[in-house]
């Protein structure tokens, strides 16, 4: 052998003993780490980014804040000062803004995900000297306008009582989502929305407050509710009362009480995933041509989900390879539900 080809054999040898370093990025996820009244949609974004991160070569680490925000406060400074690569942030409440304003900048790269600041504020981040590379949230007036149209569709009623179940009152998605169901209730005539009421996102509080309503409303013909734990708690409400049938319920999320609802529309959990494949893009490229994106991600669920969304829940989603949504794929996939389903089929 000649010394060449000695010399490159033992670079490779070394370079593979060695190692590449593995991109590192920390999610602080606002939800709880295990079942909780307002439904498993936060563990189901982790399920999704841990099987992403595997196939991006991502070490990826992830802290729950149990939705506390004194506790999100405190692992957002944490993560801060660990110094990984990159740092999956959701500004709920607009809680994370406002801790960075008030923090030292930092030169960790920054993503927001599913609740993003406002551009007025991602302009004062970037004045105070943290670096906002991206964020990546779903079409939420949309899917409020899908669900309130599909709703209406399956009460088959010209007239009737609409009750609205809002997440809170100031998160980004729960805003947006009610935006979209306005927008279809004003031009409605004859269907009434008489109550708009906060349920905190949680299905016990969404149960108390139908049972009442439904009693004070007889002629109660849609539940509206911008997650699927608030329709699951109407659907147990009305249950109770004995005039479900009479009832169309619908939500978001995709949760397991999806076969009680009359329609669920889901999907956006998979935008954890999406937001680190966006990371090894901008590695990749150096920067993102549209760093600030809105996903048409949502999809009212069908048979052709099942077995995706079942294997989610058992995290078994291996199968997915996550890398071919990249921009560095040989044939770049576009990323929504029915690409990410058939890739899913391709290898079950």
């Amino acid at each position: 052998m000649k010394f060449y080809e000695i010399f490159i054999c033992f670079v490779l040898c070394l370079y593979s003993s060695l190692g590449v370093a593995q991109t590192s990025v920390i999610f602080i996820n606002p939800g709880f780490v295990a079942n909780n009244p307002t439904g498993p949609f936060w563990q189901n974004v982790s399920t999704v980014m841990g099987a992403a991160a595997k196939d991006l070569d991502i070490a990826l680490k992830i802290h729950y804040a149990n939705r506390d925000h004194i506790q999100m406060k405190k692992l957002v400074l944490d993560a801060l000062n660990e110094s990984p690569d990159f740092l999956v942030l959701v500004d709920e409440k607009s809680a994370v803004t406002k801790l960075l304003l008030s923090s030292p900048p930092s030169k960790t790269k920054i993503y927001f995900l599913l609740n993003t600041p406002t551009s007025v504020d991602l302009e004062r981040l970037t004045r105070k000297g943290f670096n906002v590379v991206g964020s990546v949230i779903a079409d939420n007036t949309h899917v409020g306008k899908a669900l309130i149209t599909s709703l209406i569709e399956k009460a088959k009623q010209s007239k009737g009582t609409i009750i609205a179940l809002y997440g809170d009152t100031s998160t980004q998605a729960s805003i947006l989502r009610e935006r979209g169901m306005l927008s279809v209730i004003n031009r409605q005539h004859g269907l009434k929305l008489r109550e708009r009421l906060y349920a905190n996102w949680s299905e016990l509080e969404a149960y108390r407050l139908t049972h009442g309503l439904a009693q004070r409303y007889p002629d109660l013909s849609i539940v509206w509710a911008a997650n699927d734990a608030m329709a699951a708690g109407a659907d147990r409400a009305l249950n109770q009362l004995g005039i479900r049938e009479k009832v169309a319920i619908g939500g978001i999320n995709w949760d397991p009480q999806i076969e009680q609802l009359d329609i669920s529309f889901g999907g956006h959990f998979m935008l954890g995933a999406y937001a680190l494949i966006e990371l090894i893009n901008l590695q990749d490229q150096g920067s993102l041509v549209s760093p600030h994106k809105e996903l048409p991600i949502f999809v009212p669920y069908n048979e052709d989900y099942q077995k995706l969304l079942h294997a989610i829940y058992l995290k078994q989603i291996d199968t997915i390879n996550f890398r071919v949504f990249t921009n560095s794929a040989d044939s770049t996939l576009p990323f929504n539900m029915n690409t990410i389903r058939l890739e899913f089929e391709k290898n079950f």
